[in-house]
């Protein structure tokens, strides 16, 4: 388990990283369809 702790805290950045950007371009994604659809009216 040691192991598996190490590698985890190596990768920590990583892994919080991915996840941040992937929700920071859907929520971007999301408000310019919203704008998108507010600018047709």
């Amino acid at each position: 388990m040691d192991d598996l702790w190490e590698v985890v805290l190596d990768y920590w950045t990583v892994t919080m990283f991915l996840p941040a950007v992937l929700l920071l371009l859907a929520s971007l994604a999301f408000v310019t369809r919203v704008m998108d659809k507010k600018a047709e009216r």
